[in-house]
């Protein structure tokens, strides 16, 4: 076996040394020398875990569907989604990671996939699928972010009660309100401190292995056919909503001029009498 090995641009490797018993790091291009039949191993600095996107780009593992998220309502959505990591610098970080996984795909299979997973999995629990496609998803992708980067949320659960609006169909076309039911449904909660900040659970997470959440992006959601239902009903409803309340806005201001015409008119026939 060769006395020496190269390094590349872009990956991290750490040399096992026999002799020294030490964890040599070297994360810059180069000819190193090596004892024979010694262990190097390799870790690319940058990569992508990706679910159902169809991204391009080297994948270690097997390719991964979208992830399907259940909300608090029980209502389901599959969602691609691509997270983007970038290993630490620091020697004793790079040691920790190597000590505890021993290979860069363990790394992958055995954290940055799981991990992915189930922030995703989990944070979808403090929506309802209204809320989520209601203008949730970018606060929803930012709270995945803020989790990976400075630790799982600790949370709690709490049953919240939902307003729900349902129709009564007036002849073929026109839609109105009829009533309005509440619902409780149990949403995942995050705990807050004494200091109003959010806490954080106390178990190995990116955190502490120094690796640093670069980007995550989600692809487009598609709900389940109930949700999509819910969705498209919600959607007229307000259109005719809207629809009515332009109407009586229109009446309103009809009926606001004639009142002003009928004041002038009667200003008028007063200041001719005088």
């Amino acid at each position: 076996e060769s006395a020496v090995f190269v390094t590349q641009s872009g990956y991290i490797y750490l040399y096992d040394n026999p002799w020294s018993h030490n964890i040599e790091v070297y994360d810059k291009p180069g000819i190193r020398v090596k004892i024979p039949l010694s262990k190097v191993t390799r870790y690319k600095h940058v990569w992508i875990v990706d679910f159902g996107t169809g991204y391009a780009g080297q994948q270690i593992r097997r390719k991964k569907a979208p992830i399907t998220l259940r909300f608090a309502d029980s209502y389901t959505v599959k969602i691609p989604a691509t997270f983007r990591y970038k290993l630490p610098s620091a020697r004793d970080r790079l040691e920790m990671i190597h000590r505890d996984f021993t290979t860069h795909e363990k790394l992958v299979d055995a954290l940055l996939i799981p991990i992915s997973r189930d922030v995703m999995v989990n944070t979808a629990t403090q929506y309802t699928g209204e809320e989520f496609f209601q203008g949730g998803l970018n606060q929803y992708r930012m709270h995945l972010e803020n989790q990976l980067q400075y630790g799982i949320y600790k949370t709690e659960r709490q049953q919240v009660e939902m307003r729900k609006r349902e129709l009564a169909t007036f002849g073929s076309t026109e839609e109105v309100p009829s009533k309005t039911t509440s619902l409780k449904v149990w949403k995942t909660v995050p705990v807050l401190g004494p200091d109003g900040e959010i806490e954080r659970l106390e178990k190995k997470s990116l955190v502490d292995y120094g690796i640093e959440v670069i980007q995550v992006t989600l692809g487009v959601p598609v709900p389940e056919p109930e949700l999509e239902q819910l969705l498209a009903d919600k959607k007229r409803f307000d259109r005719v909503a809207n629809e009515k309340a332009d109407e009586l806005a229109l009446v309103m201001e009809d009926q606001r001029i004639h009142l002003a015409n009928i004041e002038k008119e009667t200003y008028t026939e007063k200041a001719n009498i005088d």
